[in-house]
């Protein structure tokens, strides 16, 4: 799988439940790119195009038990380039494998059985290289028998388990107006089958169908899951300009595109135990001064690494395996939770793989390496020193956030334009999400006050005109466009089209 660079991770909204986001990162080479003439736009106005952006010839390669990699050509379509700030290259995973219906429904109405808008944004979260042993298991883990259905007054109708998150790449954008992506997705559970077989975004209105046929207080199994796996663009526009009519963005859903179904190969069937770890497979592998320290990440050296795994290495890819510790042998994950060891290969070409050791060690132990066909690729005596005690951070200081958040929602929307009051409103949305967060690093939350001061200060007050009253007197009266609920008219679905845009979930803490 292709070493990526900028990848975020996203926990799904869906109908009140699937809250929560979070961001991953990592090497990704550059999309290939080419260049197309377009006639430049005029900043105002609505921008050509959108419903023609796309994705096309999707690919599913290098398939592993919790890893895969997907390429696809993208196109902007006729948007033209001088009006994008930036395209977001994402891919969207969601899969349920059982409901319980809790109450009946009687005439509850939770807004739709077809296929919804699925509008996610790009941006917040955590990178990959910054994710904790927890946060993996609550973006990518499968939630079990968590409330689904909820009504306005918190009543909850159904429970599910269910697996739903995104990742995207908004840092790989060169100018460009078609091209190549690859985006590595991982996350996925081993032996499971992943694809689309029901329609994007309809994830909460495939419970309501689900449950609704289900035995009350019964948990009931999804044949076949209830699968959905897309790739696409989130393609952002620069202030000033919209597309249909209103929107500073094309969302998701407009270019999504199936991934065709794919099923995660197993892990090994069994785990080495002490008697596997001979004298003749020892060695192998390396730990520095033979001393780890327990609650933090370790860096074990490979000596002899297998040559299908040093090739990967090589050509820029990633080799995931596994590695335990002794005397009874527990998994060590990677340092960010993740449930396998990542290979890689340092500046001065040697082989290695970081790992967690778990706070409750001490003394003499054994690690060992194994590879996705469960062969020992060796082991190593080490000494666990005690774990360090971690300072309590200095909580962040949201005063001026907190006042900047304060005096923008004073302002009224229909006091300004369109095209100035649509980054402002993003901005105040993101800033909300800042201000709620419990454990946000001071540099975040200095930067969301920042984006939001700055938004409200390009606000640009609307024009108003005079005009007549019944006595004849003139008034003034706002001739700006009235606000709408109108969204953009989605692609065919192939049931019901009722659509409802999902909430965005929220930044770096799961719910």
């Amino acid at each position: 799988m292709k070493r990526i660079r900028k990848i975020a991770a996203v926990l799904i909204a869906a109908c009140t439940l699937f809250s929560g986001a979070s961001m991953a990162v990592a090497d990704q080479a550059a999309p290939s790119n080419t260049d197309q003439q377009v006639t430049p736009t005029a900043t105002g106005q609505d921008v050509p195009g959108g419903y023609d952006v796309s994705v096309s010839n999707v690919k599913v390669s290098d398939i592993g038990a919790h890893t895969a990699n997907v390429s696809f050509n993208w196109s902007l379509g006729t948007i033209p380039v001088d009006a994008v700030k930036n395209v977001c290259f994402m891919a969207y995973v969601s899969r349920i494998t059982d409901v319980t219906r809790i109450k009946e429904f009687g005439n509850t109405d939770f807004g739709g059985h077809g296929r919804w808008a699925l509008d996610v944004a790009c941006e917040g979260g955590i990178a990959d290289d910054q994710l904790t042993q927890a946060d993996y298991n609550n973006i990518y883990g499968l939630k079990n028998n968590q409330d689904m259905l909820t009504d306005s007054n918190g009543v909850v109708y159904a429970k599910a388990s269910y697996q739903s998150f995104t990742r995207y790449n908004n840092d790989s954008w060169n100018g460009k107006t078609s091209g190549t992506f690859n985006l590595p997705i991982i996350g996925l559970e081993p032996g499971t089958a992943y694809g689309s077989n029901t329609y994007i975004g309809a994830t909460a209105g495939d419970v309501i169908s689900l449950a609704y046929n289900s035995p009350l207080g019964v948990r009931t199994p999804v044949n076949n899951n209830n699968r959905q796996f897309y790739v696409g663009l989130v393609v952002d526009l620069k202030d000033g300009y919209t597309v249909f009519d209103d929107m500073d963005h094309v969302p998701f859903d407009i270019s999504a595109s199936e991934v065709t179904d794919l099923t995660t190969t197993a892990e090994p069937a069994s785990k080495p135990t002490s008697p596997d770890l001979t004298e003749q497979n020892k060695g192998s592998v390396t730990v520095p001064d033979n001393t780890v320290k327990a609650g933090s990440v370790a860096r074990i050296y490979v000596n002899k690494l297998a040559q299908e795994c040093a090739a990967k290495v090589d050509a820029g890819e990633d080799c995931f395996w596994y590695s335990y510790i002794y005397s009874n042998p527990v998994r060590l994950t990677g340092p960010d939770g993740s449930p396998y060891v990542t290979i890689k290969k340092d500046k001065n070409g040697k082989y290695y793989y970081d790992a967690f050791i778990p706070a409750n060690y001490s003394g003499s132990h054994k690690i060992a390496l194994q590879d996705e066909k469960g062969n020992i690729q060796g082991w190593t005596d080490v000494t666990v020193g005690e774990q360090t005690p971690t300072p309590t951070p200095t909580p962040a200081d949201k005063t001026a956030l907190n006042k900047a958040i304060t005096a923008a929602s004073k302002l009224v929307k229909t006091d300004y334009t369109q095209a100035s009051w649509a980054p402002f409103a993003k901005a105040l949305e993101a800033a909300k999400t800042v201000a709620g967060k419990a454990d946000v690093k001071q540099a975040e939350v200095d930067a969301a006050a920042k984006a939001l001061v700055n938004a409200q200060a390009a606000l640009k007050k609307a024009e108003k005109t005079p005009s007549k009253d019944e006595s004849g007197n003139k008034a003034d009266t706002d001739t700006t466009k009235p606000d709408t609920d109108k969204k953009p008219e989605q692609k065919p679905a192939k049931t019901d089209t009722k659509k409802q845009t999902l909430p965005k979930g929220g930044a770096s803490i799961i719910a």
